[in-house]
Parts: structure tokens; C-alpha cells; sequence
């Protein structure tokens, strides 16, 4: 199993999948991040949840329905709103009501929760499952109660955990169920190991690398790639101009308090954002002045007008879409 465990690995990604920049400029996401709570109750070792003073919250009821009712303004349904950000969504445990909320409205043409699966109890995978959710990701950080308490910094049951994935599966319905670890904090044996334990028990399963994603940061040393280089493979700007950050080009990332960010992985948001769904409208947002011109400023080079950006590898180490090879014929579209 050793040998050839890395056959069965793969990346969740549509095979359907068109260019991004085949696409741009877009009139709305493609994808919409709603992180349902900023709390985490892991301390990863990789995250900036065990290094930062990070005060964090849980959504409400009356937040979600806010950003709901925004969502309703688009044209079409948004290809994908994702109930996650910067922490655990299933310590909310209003994110059922929220799937379905979502499915019911039919503002997205999928749903999507990752979760590090401790709180996965059956109860809950029940409610999701017949709340219509379409596609479950479970961020696994151990293969037992030592590596555990090794890499999330608190005991978890590896059993319970193991069970309940297991459950999920069986009841999941038309839901991918997708299971997937970091690699750095396993050595080869263990991964081959992972991959033994859930092959059968999960639609899809892969092995992901640790990188340097968090300004301020700095867990690898320098250097790598969240996915492997034969699945994602693409090279950095010829002409020494900072690489192209897409982010900003297809998603946004609302908070639990309703502020809104031009990235996956903006922890700063409580210093600097780009509005709050009380104060402005996602539309807005979305096809506004100022990120139409942080847009112009990644196509062109410059340092960004976002702090959190001035400073963030994600581009070069994290991000899954490549346009800096793009940059002048987007350019010459966005300038307009």
C-alpha cells in the first residue's frame, strides 16, 4: 500500500471546469465564502488560530438572512457558496438551518462545508444531509489520538471521529463526502495509512501540503504548494511583476459579522475590509470602485491597495487558478 496509495488521490474540482480568464471580467462570483463562525476549537499547529490574538464570533440569524436576501439580487445563482472561512462552521450549530435556507432560496447551485469532522456527531450529518447539502470536505489533522493531540493541540478521539465520517458516508445521499490531511505533519507510512483507513468510505480523498498562506506567518521555511505540481502546475510572472492574485477576480468572503473580504484567507478583516452587508449591498461590493481598482492594480503589478494583501503569499503557494500569464489582455478589459 505504500507504494501506490498515491493512485487513488484526487482533487475535488469539476472536470468541467472553464479557464477563469476565458470568463472575466465576471458580473458576480463564482464562488461566495460564508464563514457561518470565526472560532476554531483546534489549535493547528499551521494556523494562524494558535499564533494570533484573534478574537472571532458566530454568525446569526439575522446576519444570514441579510446576506440571503443580497444574494437574491444577482442574475443567476452563484456557483458555489461555501458555509466556511477562518474557522469551524459546525460550532454554529444553526449551519443545517443555513444549508437549507440556502437550497430553499436557490440563490446557489451548490453548497459546501469543510469542517476538521470532531463535530460531525450524527444528528448532524443527518440534518445536512436532508438539508440538500452537495458537498461535505473534511480537513482530517490525525490518523489517531497521538497525532491529534500532536498537530490540533488538544485531545480528540480518533474513533469517534473515524465513525462519524463513516456515517455520514452511508447516509450522505447524493452529497460528496471528500476527507483529505496535510501531508508535512505525516511521513510516508502514515499516509499510506490514511489513505488504507478511508478508501471506500469517502467519494474522493488527497493529501494537501502546508504553505505560508498568512501574512506574519511563517510555518514551512519558505517555498512549496498547497497541491501537487502534476495536478496544479504553472509558472510565476516572466517579467518580475508580482503574480496575478485571482481571488479577488471570483469570490468574497463574508464574515460573521457581516464585513466583507476579497480573499479565503483574510484574518485582518476586523481592521480593514471592503464594507459590511449592513452598511452596503454584495452587489455593490462585488462590482464597486474599489475593488474594481484592487483588480486593476493585481493586473497591473503594483503593490495593493489591500493591507492584508501587501504581504500574502496565497498567489504563489495556495491559489488553485493561474491569469498572471493573462495580465495585459484582462488589463486592457478592466481599465474600461
Amino acid at each position: 500500500m505504500e507504494q501506490d496509495y498515491r493512485k487513488h488521490l484526487k482533487v475535488p474540482i469539476h472536470e468541467d471546469r472553464v479557464p477563469l480568464q476565458e470568463l472575466l471580467p465576471l458580473r458576480q462570483p463564482l464562488r461566495i465564502l460564508i464563514d457561518p463562525c470565526d472560532l476554531c476549537n483546534f489549535r493547528c499547529h499551521f494556523c494562524f488560530q494558535s499564533k494570533m490574538d484573534f478574537h472571532g464570533g458566530s454568525m446569526s440569524e439575522q446576519t444570514f438572512a441579510r446576506i440571503l436576501d443580497q444574494l437574491r439580487d444577482f442574475e443567476e445563482p452563484i456557483n458555489v457558496v461555501h458555509l466556511f472561512g477562518l474557522g469551524e462552521p459546525l460550532l454554529n450549530k444553526k449551519v443545517p438551518d443555513y444549508v437549507r435556507l440556502l437550497k430553499e432560496s436557490k440563490v446557489a447551485r451548490e453548497t459546501a462545508i469543510t469542517t476538521n469532522g470532531s463535530l460531525l456527531a450524527e444528528d448532524i450529518s443527518r440534518r445536512l444531509v436532508e438539508a440538500g447539502l452537495d458537498r461535505l470536505s473534511v480537513s482530517l489533522n490525525g490518523i489517531d489520538d497521538v497525532s491529534f493531540q500532536k498537530n490540533v493541540g488538544t485531545h480528540v478521539d480518533f474513533e469517534q471521529v473515524y465513525k462519524q465520517i463513516q456515517y455520514f458516508y452511508k447516509i450522505r445521499g447524493a452529497c460528496h463526502l471528500h476527507v483529505k490531511i496535510n501531508g508535512e505533519s505525516f511521513d510516508e507510512a502514515q499516509r499510506a495509512q490514511f489513505v488504507s483507513l478511508f478508501e471506500g468510505w469517502t467519494d474522493s480523498i488527497n493529501i494537501d501540503h502546508i504553505v505560508d498562506v498568512w501574512p506574519g506567518l511563517e510555518i514551512t521555511g519558505g517555498g512549496g504548494q498547497m497541491y501537487d505540481s502534476e495536478v496544479f502546475d504553472w509558472k510565476a510572472s516572466a517579467d518580475g511583476r508580482r503574480i496575478v492574485c485571482p481571488q479577488m477576480f471570483y469570490e468574497l468572503l463574508i464574515h460573521c459579522d457581516g464585513s466583507v473580504s476579497p480573499c479565503c484567507v483574510d484574518y485582518g478583516y476586523q481592521m480593514e475590509n471592503l464594507g459590511n452587508v449592513y452598511e452596503s449591498n454584495i452587489q455593490e461590493i462585488w462590482n464597486g470602485s474599489r475593488l474594481k481598482g484592487l483588480r486593476v492594480q493585481e493586473l497591473r503589478g503594483e503593490n495593493s491597495g489591500y493591507t492584508f494583501c501587501r504581504k500574502c503569499t496565497y498567489p504563489s503557494c495556495g491559489s488553485t487558478v493561474e491569469i498572471t500569464s493573462c495580465r495585459d489582455k484582462l488589463l486592457k478589459k478592466y481599465e474600461v
